[in-house]
């Protein structure tokens, strides 16, 4: 493992001293890389080990209820937040892990993974559009899921341009557009908010998918704890870990939501 001056500066982060894999990978180095001691491998295991703690909980749904059936249209959007989940999830782990492969592979990866970031968006407010209806729904039938992909291509662009310019604020404008869709996508949670929501555990779900999601923001933008103790994070224990564990506690919480409202 390698400095980080030893390394070309794109490939560095704020704080991590060393860790570093050198952008010349092969593809089995990469997946070897997994069990060695990178300040990739905690981001990587994270966001994969996420993925199985996500599926389970999502098919207890249908593990409860044997008289579910998996393929009953009902269930579409359901499905479709999953894939959305399970696609970034998958995306992030693999985007952590196979980018020291060259600096060209680096860009496509994460290029990739910001794209992810608005399926999951989508998925989210067909979910939230089909279960948790607001009263004006002629509304939002014209405006809500189209806003939310607008929003979510706009997000994925913005992210994408944050690796080849305004790099000294990338940190603040990624954490800004990664929050941007949740205002959007949830515009009819505040709305049962503002009319009174008859689902306790709906409000009470929804406080902690935010509560989660603003402390994954605070993470990864100040860049605590390696800021106060540079090198002593590198491996395991610095921000982006942490940022990862909060936004996949804040999709726990809004997967826990939406089956309390199915």
């Amino acid at each position: 493992m390698l400095l980080y001056n030893q390394v070309p500066v794109r490939v560095t982060e704020s704080f991590i001293l060393s860790g570093y894999r050198f952008p010349d990978y092969s593809f089995a180095e990469c997946l070897l890389s997994a069990f060695q001691p990178t300040n990739e491998t905690g981001n990587f295991w994270t966001h994969f080990l996420a993925v199985f703690v996500f599926a389970f909980s999502f098919l207890e749904v249908f593990l409860w209820d044997r008289s579910l059936a998996l393929t009953d249209p009902f269930y579409y959007p359901f499905w479709s937040y999953f894939i959305g989940v399970c696609g970034l999830l998958l995306v992030s782990s693999m985007a952590h892990l196979l980018n020291s492969m060259s600096l060209l592979i680096r860009e496509l990866c994460f290029f990739i993974d910001y794209g992810t970031i608005s399926s999951y968006t989508v998925g989210s407010s067909l979910a939230y559009f089909y279960y948790i209806n607001p009263r004006v729904r002629w509304l939002f039938e014209a405006l809500y899921v189209p806003a939310a992909c607008v929003i979510a291509l706009v997000c994925t662009l913005a992210c994408c341009n944050t690796r080849q310019q305004w790099r000294r604020h990338r940190y603040v404008i990624r954490t800004a557009v990664f929050l941007l869709p949740f205002l959007v996508v949830s515009v009819p949670i505040f709305y049962q908010l503002y009319v009174g929501v008859k689902n306790s555990s709906t409000a009470l779900f929804f406080f902690r998918h935010c509560f989660w999601l603003v402390v994954s923001g605070a993470f990864n933008i100040s860049k605590i704890p390696e800021r106060f103790s540079p090198g002593k994070f590198d491996i395991w224990g610095h921000s982006h870990q942490w940022f990862h564990f909060c936004t996949f506690m804040s999709i726990l919480d809004e997967l826990h939501m939406i089956k309390a409202e199915i």
